[in-house]
């Protein structure tokens, strides 16, 4: 009966990076941004590493520590849309806030 347990926790917690995200998040309005120069669209990106899904951790970090120096690096002057996106491993997951703009 213990090692039962014991894998339902090890497989609840490795399920845990599908449970983490929320579509709806990524949800926006799109009537306000200006897509007339859509080639010269800039993006900057802020990414770090989440174990099991959904502990940050700190050494996983690339790029920016915050969302406004990713912009700074990435030139953008006028932010037109924001989204966010995830890649699942086996036991972490990489997620990333993509920031685009002129």
């Amino acid at each position: 009966m213990k090692k039962m347990i014991y894998i339902l926790c090890i497989c609840s917690f490795l399920y845990g990076c599908m449970f983490y995200t929320n579509g709806y998040e990524n949800l926006v309005d799109l009537s306000s941004s200006d897509f007339s120069e859509a080639q010269n669209l800039k993006k900057g990106s802020k990414c770090s590493l989440l174990i099991l899904g959904v502990i940050p951790w700190p050494f996983g970090n690339s790029g920016p520590d915050n969302e406004m120096e990713a912009i700074k690096q990435a030139g953008i002057k006028k932010v037109q849309i924001t989204d966010y996106s995830y890649d699942y491993f086996f036991f972490y997951a990489n997620f990333c806030h993509n920031i685009y703009g002129y």
